[in-house]
C-alpha cells in the first residue's frame, strides 16, 4: 500500500468516526428537547428550546477542500468557515444562503450585531487546483456553539451553506452540481472510487 493510499485511509476512517459520534449527539437531543430550558454546560447560559438543536460542539481542526474543474464553471470562489459563540446567531446563519451571508458580510453586519462573538476564516478555491490541508487554528476553550460553511458559487445557484459537523477532521467537495460533504456512503465506496468520483487524480496533501 502506497503512502498516498495510507494518508487516505486514515482521513476516511477519522471522518467516519466523526460522523458517528454525530449520530450518537443527535439521538440524545431526543431526550432533552422536551424541556423548557436547556442548560448549556460550556457556557452555563440557559438556551431556548427552539434553538437547542443549533448547538453544537465545534471541534474542527484540520480541512480538506476537493474541487473538480467544473466546478463555478472553472471560476474562482470565496469559501468561508463561519463560527459563532452566540446561538442567536447560529440561527440567523442558519437560515442565510450564501448570497445573502456575503451581502451581510460585506456590510459589517455581522460585526455590529454580534461583537467579539464570533469568527470567519476565509479562503479562496480555485477549481482543479491543489490545495493543502487547512489547519485552523480554534483555541480549546473558544466555546463556539455553532459554524456554517458558505461558498460564494455563482453556479449552481442555491443555499451553498452547510452545517459543521462535529469533529476534527472535515473533507468538503466542490463540483459543477455544487457544494457537498464527503459522507461515509461515498467513502464505503473505497479509495479508488472516491478520487474517481472526485475527479482529481492525487489528492492534496497526498
Amino acid at each position: 500500500m502506497t503512502v498516498k493510499q495510507l494518508m487516505m485511509r486514515r482521513w476516511l476512517q477519522q471522518i467516519k468516526t466523526t460522523w458517528l459520534i454525530k449520530g450518537i449527539l443527535s439521538l440524545s437531543l431526543l431526550f432533552i428537547s422536551g424541556c423548557d430550558k436547556v442548560n448549556d454546560l460550556l457556557s452555563g447560559e440557559m438556551i431556548p428550546p427552539g434553538l437547542i438543536a443549533l448547538k453544537q460542539d465545534i471541534q474542527l481542526q484540520r480541512l480538506l477542500l476537493v474541487s473538480e474543474k467544473e466546478a463555478n464553471k472553472s471560476r474562482a470562489f470565496a469559501f468561508h468557515v463561519v463560527l459563532t459563540k452566540n446561538i442567536q446567531m447560529a440561527q440567523d446563519l442558519s437560515q442565510m444562503t450564501a448570497d445573502q451571508y456575503f451581502k451581510a458580510d460585506k456590510s459589517n453586519v455581522f460585526a455590529q450585531n454580534y461583537h467579539g462573538m464570533y469568527k470567519i476564516f476565509k479562503f479562496s478555491v480555485i477549481p482543479s487546483k491543489k490545495m493543502p490541508e487547512l489547519k485552523l487554528k480554534i483555541d480549546p476553550g473558544s466555546k463556539y456553539v455553532g459554524g456554517y460553511f458558505f461558498a460564494n458559487l455563482q453556479q449552481p445557484k442555491g443555499n451553498n451553506r452547510i452545517r459543521i459537523p462535529s469533529g476534527q477532521h472535515v473533507m468538503v467537495k466542490f463540483s459543477k452540481d455544487g457544494m457537498s460533504l464527503v459522507t461515509p456512503d461515498l467513502m464505503g465506496e473505497g479509495l479508488e472510487a472516491l478520487e474517481e468520483k472526485i475527479g482529481i487524480p492525487g489528492l492534496p496533501g497526498m
